[in-house]
């Protein structure tokens, strides 16, 4: 990829998270979603996957 791609690839994604930072729904969805991550993280780094 080159640069201008990809620094134009970086602009669009800046965007979107922008957008989605900006709804207060979306906000509280991806907040959900990195909880849900890092639980399934922190009980896969003990050795067992236990899903709550």
């Amino acid at each position: 990829m080159n640069e201008a791609a990809r620094l134009q690839t970086n602009q669009a994604l800046a965007a979107e998270v922008a957008a989605l930072e900006a709804d207060d729904a979306d906000r509280a969805e991806m907040t959900e979603v990195a909880q849900l991550m890092e639980n399934l993280r922190a009980t896969r780094s003990n050795g067992v996957l236990i899903l709550r």
